[in-house]
Parts: structure tokens; sequence; C-alpha cells
């Protein structure tokens, strides 16, 4: 029997919900528009209501007014008020709203506004504190002594499991709220304080189940008890994530426990029983504490590399996992050196960002963090904005870090062919990723071709080049041509795609432009090695504009998704036209 629209406001309650997940929350207000019937059917379907939003442009008071016969206290679960309608009243009348109805089953709350008092959160609190597990506060940038702070926040929900706090608070009103207090079941905090003063040590002290905790200071005095109150106060804090006189987090993701390498996601252990370390000399052992350090600071404030990160590093190098130290402030000639004397046996992550251009001294005491034996089982590296490293340094690395198998180099103009191509060659059956950015002579068509006939478990590849690097699109299409004819060489079932391609390139002018023909053909040949890819070129917008004048077309970027999309709906063309 055919299917009639007119009839689904009169199916089963449960038929409609399996219809309606398919819909967005917009459609499903333009379904409500039909008619009577279907506006019954939205309305009455509970998971409609389980997010009263303030996005796009809307107030949940008084907008959501009109609706509230529909809306039952179980049925809202999330709230979200932000900027654009992010304004004290629009809070107020928002938890007031919530208050009325009694929706005591929210669990998570996003609030964004410059004032945010905490009798208001109180209110919220006593509706659905009990249920809340995730709450996201921010824009509090006014110092208000009757503003909403994170003591009170704890003290307020029992069950909550992710916190984050972005704003300005009373210090002095801080640690006296939270003497004695213990919050048993926050396991991720996100606090970033804009008062200069304050002290994080009462809020550690409250927070014993903390797993993961991301900090922004501005006073780098106030951190250097942190490594003994993380070690004291929470023994099951796995990663800390720190940032001086910064906003923003450079490669890293705050929300979830994962860091950058090239925008490669490496995944935190989410158990400290699966971390294990994999070495010659060294059994699967569980490592428990701290075993994640992100460490950001600018360049002109860099003072707190020696008041804190060195002190954290020394009490926790044995159990450390992962340690990005990706901001050009975090790393100089004082820290590497320490760094080099200490032995890292689980570090398997290493992210090091110089500033440029990097004195020689640091090069020697990079080198010496590997022929020290500093980091037996690394399997991952990452170094930006080392002008003056040299092929020495490889040579360290490929001769201490028997397990590596990926590598970033981002900038790091000191590399010569000979000694990348020997780097290669020397970790050929291991190497599975390499990014190789803007570094002159560390990526040139012999380079390539050492790829293409050693590295044929190679599984990632990310190549960024100028056209006044030593790279052109011709030599990336040779690249897989050897690639591909190595593999052939193999067996069927030995033969394997690589898992990911990325090409990057910048022309300055469209007389660099090797031509659609030619992109064309190199984007085959990467759909035929690789599972996943992209293509991306960038150019001047005048010059792409003299290309477009030419009658020929030009990709800014594709992937593999939209390529394949393409190549099948041209056959589909081809079919109907035969």
């Amino acid at each position: 029997m055919a299917f009639n629209v007119k009839t689904m406001p009169t199916l089963a309650p449960e038929l409609q919900g399996e219809i309606l997940q398919y819909f967005s929350i917009p459609e499903c207000w333009r379904l409500a528009g039909v008619c009577k019937g279907w506006r019954r059917m939205v309305f009455n379907w509970e998971p409609f209501w389980f997010c009263l939003s303030t996005k796009p442009n809307r107030y949940i008071f008084p907008d959501m007014a009109p609706y509230k016969s529909f809306m039952k206290s179980r049925t809202v679960k999330r709230i979200s008020i932000h900027h654009g309608c992010g304004d004290e009243a629009n809070i107020k009348n928002g938890i007031s709203f919530i208050q009325e109805q009694a929706f005591y089953a929210i669990t998570e709350v996003d609030i964004v506004g410059r004032c945010f008092i905490k009798e208001e959160f109180i209110k919220l609190a006593d509706v659905c504190g009990k249920s809340l597990t995730h709450i996201t506060i921010g824009g509090l940038f006014e110092m208000d002594s009757d503003g909403v702070r994170p003591d009170i926040i704890l003290q307020r929900c029992p069950n909550l499991v992710k916190l984050d706090f972005r704003g300005s608070i009373y210090n002095e009103k801080w640690a006296h709220q939270l003497a004695g207090f213990k919050h048993q079941n926050l396991s991720d905090a996100s606090l970033r304080f804009y008062t200069a003063d304050f002290d994080i040590q009462p809020f550690l002290k409250a927070t014993p189940k903390l797993r993961r905790l991301c900090l922004r200071m501005s006073n780098p005095g106030l951190g250097r008890s942190l490594p003994e109150s993380i070690q004291k106060y929470c023994p099951e804090l796995e990663a800390f994530i720190l940032y001086m006189h910064t906003d923003q987090l450079d490669d890293s993701d705050e929300s979830s426990q994962k860091t950058f390498m090239s925008g490669k996601r490496i995944v935190y252990t989410d158990s400290p029983k699966n971390s294990t370390v994999m070495g010659p000399q060294l059994e699967k052992q569980d490592l428990k504490g701290l075993q994640y350090i992100v460490f950001q600071e600018e360049l002109a404030h860099s003072e707190a590399s020696s008041i804190i990160l060195l002190p954290l590093v020394e009490k926790f190098n044995k159990q450390l996992i992962s340690l990005d130290l990706g901001k050009p402030g975090c790393v100089n000639d004082d820290v590497l050196s320490h760094i080099s004397e200490l032995i890292f046996p689980s570090l398997k992550y290493l992210t090091l960002k110089g500033s440029s251009p990097w004195d020689v001294s640091s090069v020697s005491s990079l080198r010496s963090m590997f022929e020290h034996g500093s980091v037996p089982n690394l399997t991952h590296i990452a170094l930006h904005q080392l002008d003056t490293i040299v092929d020495t340094v490889l040579d360290a690395i490929t001769s201490s870090c028997p397990h590596l198998h990926s590598i970033l180099l981002d900038n790091c103009q000191g590399i010569t062919t000979d000694g990348m191509i020997r780097f290669l060659n020397r970790l050929t059956g291991q190497l599975r990723e390499i990014t190789i950015e803007q570094s002159g002579f560390a990526l040139t068509p012999r380079v390539l071709e050492c790829m293409g006939t050693q590295l044929q478990v190679l599984e990632c590849l990310t190549i960024e080049a100028f056209q006044y690097d030593f790279l052109a699109l011709a030599d990336v299409e040779r690249y897989l041509d050897i690639r591909n004819h190595e593999q052939k060489k193999k067996k069927n079932s030995d033969r394997k795609m690589m898992e990911r391609l990325d090409i990057y390139f910048v022309f300055d002018s469209s007389s660099d432009y090797p031509g659609k023909a030619r992109v064309d053909r190199l984007l085959e040949k990467m759909d035929s090695s690789a599972k996943e890819w992209s293509y991306t070129m960038v150019m001047p917008y005048e010059e792409v504009q003299v290309i477009l004048d030419c009658g020929e077309d030009i990709y800014d970027q594709i992937t593999h998704v939209e390529f394949r999309r393409r190549k099948k709906r041209r056959s589909k063309e081809l079919l109907q036209i035969a």
C-alpha cells in the first residue's frame, strides 16, 4: 500500500518518532507549519524539546512560552543561552521559565553572557542541580562580586562531571567557600580565569577525582605550587593543559582529551589501565597519575616555563605519555637543557615549537636529548619552527628512537636532502606517518623518490610546499607512480592503499599553475593510491582571475568525497548518452 503523508499524524507515536528522527530541529519547525495535525505530531514528539536554545537569534522566553503546554518536565535535557541573546535579562527570563516549568531533568547547561549572577544560578540549581552533569559558562569578563563562581557550581551540582568556566571572579571568596568541601564526581574541568591573582589550590583540594584539567593563568608566580598540589590533591589527574597569557591553544582541542600533530588527532587513553608502554626492555605496565601535559606560553611572557613547566616535568617525567610544548614561548635553551637530563621511559608523543630563529645552543640541547636516550619509546614527534635543526638531530633521533613511526617537520629549514634520505632509509620498515611543511631541502624530488621506493608501509603523508620550494606537482605525481609500481610487485593480498594523503601547494603567480589537465591526472592517481585524500591549491585572488579569464577551470580545494561524487555523476551521464 502506498504511503500517504496526509495520514502521517494518524500513525502510532512510535512510528512518528522513527520518521521525525531523520529531520533536523529547523526542519521539524517547518513541518509543524504544514497543518494542525502535523503541528500536534511534531510538538508532541518529546525529543523535539530536548534542547532549548537561543540559536539562531531566539529567546527562550518569551519565544518558547506559547509551546510550554507541549513541554513535559522530564523532557528538556539541555539549555543553551549564547551571545546575541546573552544579555542579563535574557538569562534571567530564561531561568525563570525553566523554574516555572520545573525542568528537573536538565543535564547540560551552556550559558554565555557578560553578567550571570549567582542568585540566578542558584535558582537553576534548585530545579535541576542534581541532574546536571555538564556545565559551560563563559563571557564573564566583568568583575562582579555577586557573579557566579565555580565553587558555587560545585556545591550545588553534586553529580557534575564536566565544567567549563571562562571569566573573572573575586579571589578572596574562593578559598573560604571551598574549605573542607570535596566533590566526588567532577573529572573534567576547563578554567580560564582573567583574574591575575587567582589561586587554583582551593579548587584542586575540592576536586580529588579530576582526570583532566585545562587552566589559563596570568600570574606564573601563583603556579609554583602546581606540581605538588596536583600530586597531593588530584592523584587521578591524567591530562593537564596549561596556557599562559594567551586565550588560544594552538592545534589543541580543549573539549576532549586530544592533541594534534598536523591536524591528526592523538587520542589520550581514557583509562589508565590501557596506558601501557612497549619497549625493548619494558614489560606492559599500568600507568597512574599525570600522563599528558600541554603547555603553551606566549613568547613575550616566557618566564613560566622555568617556574611551572620544569618542576612539573621533573616530577612526572617517568609516567608521561605525551608532552606538547607547541607555543614559541615554551621552548628555550634552559628548558631543553633540563629536559635532556631526564629520562622519559613512557613518553610516546613529543611536540616542540621553537622561536624563530632559534639559538644554535638549543640545537645541541635537543640533540643531546636523543643522544642520551631520554625518550627510548617515542613513537610520534612533531618539530615546529626549528630553523637551525640540522641532520645530526635526525641522526640522533633514528639511533635512539627505535619505535618511531610518525614525524612532523614544520619550518625546519636546516635539514638537507641527504640528511632526510638517510633518516628515511634508517626507518624504512617502521615509519607510518610523515608530515613535511615548508622545510626546504627536506622535501625535494629525491626525498619523494626515496619515500616511493623505500617506505611501502607508509600510511599517511602530508606535503605542504610553496612554489619557491624545491617541489612541483609533477614530482608528487612521479612519487605516486613509483609507489604504485612498487606495490604491483607484491602479491595482491599484500598490496595496500595509503590511509591518508594530503597535498597542499601555494602558487604566487598564475604562470606557475600547471594547468587543470595535469591536476586532474594527479587527482586520479591520488584517488587510486589513498583511501582518503585532499588537494589544496592557494593562489592570490587576482592570479586566480587571470586563469579563469582564460577559460580554464581551477581547483582550490577538493577531497576524495567530492572527487568520487563527481566521477560517479559523470559516469551516469555517459551511460545516459550511450
